[in-house]
């Protein structure tokens, strides 16, 4: 089934991707939000978690010593990105969604790698709170 735009998932609402790797992480040395690579996966769905759902202490298992790299539903969509709920998809972890990128045929990468730097330029890192863990 295809993703498509999930309108009751309001613009405000926080989205946290996780940070595998060092390079998705901006700067490296201080990361201060998450890099334009963080969001732009080969497919053009970037896993990431509404924050206010997401259970920290289930994602830190999964993915240990990680970031969280933080943009709001709003900011993905005007980047030209949709959002939708994948609850699936995310092997029982609560709170996911796709953070999707439609690919157009012309000039695709080069547009999908504008909207990956939009996007992670307006990002922040995450540090969930002792009542979001």
């Amino acid at each position: 089934m295809p993703f498509t735009n999930d309108a009751s998932i309001a613009d405000d609402v926080v989205l946290v991707r996780v940070l595998r790797y060092a390079s998705w992480a901006y700067p490296k040395e201080q990361p201060t939000r998450p890099s334009s690579v963080a969001f732009f996966d080969s497919n053009g769905e970037n896993s990431c978690f509404i924050a206010n759902q997401a259970e920290f202490s289930k994602l830190a298992d999964k993915f240990p010593g990680v970031r969280y790299g933080a943009v709001t539903a709003g900011q993905a969509r005007a980047a030209g990105y949709y959002v939708s709920r994948d609850e699936e998809g995310a092997e029982g972890l609560t709170g996911h969604v796709i953070v999707g990128f439609d690919i157009p045929e012309v000039n695709g990468l080069a547009k999908y790698r504008k909207a990956a730097e939009r996007l992670s330029k307006g990002g922040s890192i995450y540090v969930p709170t002792e009542g979001n863990k």
